[in-house]
């Protein structure tokens, strides 16, 4: 569990459950087992639809499925409110709001209700609403966009540069010897080193430009709207120099990167995924180049 999951469900004036794609609870937080009076523990072996009155069963089941499968926020101000269960039988009316994340490697959804019977309650959830979106589109350790947030974002963009006829360039960015660096100097100082390159990603691109932790220590970076062809090997030099002047005192840290980027036309045929999978191609062929020099591939829009 990530240190912003934590501190949301163990300081959230809300009832936090996490289930996974089955309905079956993973966690409960102590607000929850009150407001359903429950034991401590008791919440885990139960599945959600046990907690629901049982005429709202079968929408519960829908909603879940929706979920799911468009797997975006719904946050309790725009929540919906429904009958819930104790383990008594007694009734209690839950607004309730969806946010998907990941837990233990598996998609779920962290769900939160407060009982609004109690209209003071409901005036505590705005700060965590803030911070569940944080959650659900940001990672954690670097404050970018994650990559599903990412993908939303810069498919969008696609989509502009289409109609307008624009180019644009995507850099695929994978560090060299990270994992020398967290075997040889501690998790910290990796952790560190994948925070300094996301913050000088996060100054070095423009305002119109999206950026993500694709993972580990891999980054992506969209630049919307280039002026040419060009123009992508000066954005490549410019990143490369970027990540090659960050130092950490009094530790010495040379660290570098292999960078793959695509620039292309964009046409109502491009899609992102091709243009990632491309990225992706020409990082690994630089990286396994002795010269390890970071390289564009030019795409016929």
């Amino acid at each position: 569990m990530n240190s912003l999951l934590e501190s949301i469900i163990f300081s959230s004036p809300a009832g936090v459950l996490i289930v996974n794609k089955l309905g079956k609870i993973l966690f409960a937080n102590e607000y929850a087992e009150q407001c359903f009076k429950a034991p401590k523990g008791r919440l885990e072996t139960l599945s959600l639809e046990a907690l629901i009155e049982g005429k709202h069963k079968v929408i519960h089941r829908g909603h879940v499925t929706e979920f799911f499968n468009k797997f975006q926020p719904h946050l309790m101000e725009k929540g919906r409110v429904v009958s819930g269960l104790t383990l008594q039988g007694d009734e209690v009316k839950l607004e309730i709001g969806l946010t998907p994340i990941e837990y233990d490697n598996e998609p779920v959804a962290l769900v939160t209700f407060v009982d609004v019977t109690d209209s003071t309650e409901i005036g505590k959830l705005k700060k965590t609403n803030e911070e569940l979106a944080v959650l659900a589109n940001y990672d954690a350790l670097t404050n970018l966009p994650n990559r599903q947030f990412f993908l939303k974002l810069t498919n969008k963009l696609l989509k502009t540069a289409a109609r307008n006829n624009q180019f644009i360039a995507l850099a695929f960015i994978d560090l060299n010897n990270f994992k020398e660096i967290n075997d040889t100097l501690g998790h910290i100082v990796g952790d560190d080193t994948i925070k300094a390159v996301g913050r000088a990603i996060k100054q070095y691109h423009r305002k119109t430009d999206v950026s993500c932790r694709y993972g580990g220590d891999e980054f992506l970076i969209y630049f919307h709207d280039i002026k040419s062809e060009e123009s992508g090997k000066s954005i490549l030099m410019q990143l490369e120099k970027d990540i090659a002047n960050i130092n950490f005192e009094p530790v010495n840290i040379q660290v570098s990167a292999s960078i793959g980027m695509v620039v292309t036309k964009v046409n109502e045929s491009t899609l992102l995924e091709e243009l990632i999978n491309n990225a992706d191609k020409v990082m690994y062929e630089v990286k396994n180049t002795a010269e390890q020099k970071n390289k564009v591939l030019y795409l016929a829009g």
